[in-house]
């Protein structure tokens, strides 16, 4: 069934998510999930109102392949910020290391 052309029965539409798409057609769902990043244009667009702060750190995230798989997660409280290495199976593990945030100043000639 091609979901951009059909409609369902109205009883039904009151619980789902119109989409109108650039082409003219419609899609209804029962999810909609927006993944742009931390600035979602999804989320404006749909009005959804946020609250955020501001933790004034940044972070170095990677994923790392074991030569053997690793079980077994673990933390690290560091003097810039703690440290982690988090299994994901099938030999990776993600590491984040998250500091405090301080601007350099960059000397320009």
């Amino acid at each position: 069934m091609d979901s951009t052309s059909s409609r369902p029965p109205l009883s039904s539409q009151r619980h789902l998510a119109k989409l109108e798409l650039s082409d003219g057609n419609s899609l209804y769902t029962k999810l909609v999930v927006g993944a742009d990043g931390g600035k979602l244009r999804i989320r404006e667009l749909a009005g959804f109102k946020t609250t955020g702060w501001n933790y004034s750190q940044n972070a170095i995230i990677c994923t790392v392949e074991h030569t053997v798989e690793n079980g077994c997660a673990w933390q690290r409280f560091l003097p810039a910020g703690p440290i982690a290495l988090l299994p994901m199976g099938d030999n990776f593990s993600n590491t984040v290391w998250t500091m405090k945030y301080e601007p350099k100043r960059v000397n320009r000639p």
